[in-house]
């Protein structure tokens, strides 16, 4: 059984028979860990002093941050009923025979997040109704990441160049299906779930075209630090007919 080190800055995977290979020390931050019967790592995460999610998966293949189930929501809730959240409509995944299922999306900064020994003051968590909770690459690649399958543990070694990393939200998630770049999530309240549709086919976002895309492109879309300013230019088709709109950052 190999150790295991992702490295986000080079994207590269490492191999090595013992943890000496890599640079764990005291600084790094070690999380234990519990496998599924299909070898998937998951972690108990803490939300402040009294709200806890057992088995959430270590997703390093998802792009996403923390997406976890909604009953963790309707407890912190029941602690905080005057908790700030932001709420998003749309298409959260494949249901029977790969037809869409709309759900919605909560997200909210929560204070005193922790597992294992990683411990933040705050963190942004997606609440939504999910058969298996994730934490995924949107919150790991600020890390190297160590796993030892032998020893059931992570190891999260902070960056030196480690920035804080801002989310300018515009109110819209995209999807990407059949070589089109397609809207899949609204938030309610924004200019973007005034003007947009779920299943908009995006012609052109921030001044830059994406009437047919590849997925190598697509990544490259998801991967970028998005648009800068405070409000940016989408046009969309819908049935046939191109339209354009302004949409203004969610505040």
């Amino acid at each position: 059984k190999a150790e295991w080190k992702f490295d986000y800055e080079h994207e590269k995977i490492e191999f090595a028979s013992s943890l000496d290979a890599f640079e764990v020390d005291a600084t790094s931050l070690e999380v234990p860990l519990g496998f599924t019967l299909t070898k998937t790592p998951v972690m108990t995460v803490r939300l402040g002093d009294k709200v806890k999610e057992k088995r959430v998966a270590v997703d390093l293949g998802s792009n996403g941050g923390f997406s976890l189930n909604m009953e963790s929501y309707r407890s912190l809730e029941e602690e905080s009923p005057h908790m700030n959240y932001s709420v998003e409509y749309g298409v959260s995944g494949g249901g029977l025979f790969d037809k869409s299922l709309l759900d919605t999306t909560y997200t909210s900064s929560v204070a005193g997040v922790s597992f294992g020994g990683v411990q933040l003051d705050s963190a942004t968590i997606s609440f939504e109704e999910q058969e298996m909770s994730t934490v995924g690459s949107g919150f790991f690649e600020d890390y190297d990441v160590v796993i030892s399958w032998k020893k059931k543990r992570m190891w999260l070694i902070p960056k030196a160049t480690n920035a804080i990393r801002l989310y300018m939200d515009h109110g819209v998630t995209f999807a990407y299906t059949d070589d089109q770049l397609v809207v899949r999530k609204l938030q309610m309240g924004s200019a973007a779930a005034r003007y947009l549709k779920i299943g908009d086919h995006v012609i052109s976002f921030d001044g830059q075209s994406y009437e047919s895309l590849s997925q190598q492109e697509y990544c490259a879309f998801v991967q970028s630090d998005g648009p800068q300013g405070d409000s940016v230019f989408i046009v969309v088709d819908r049935a046939g007919e191109q339209l354009g709109f302004v949409l203004t950052k969610v505040e």
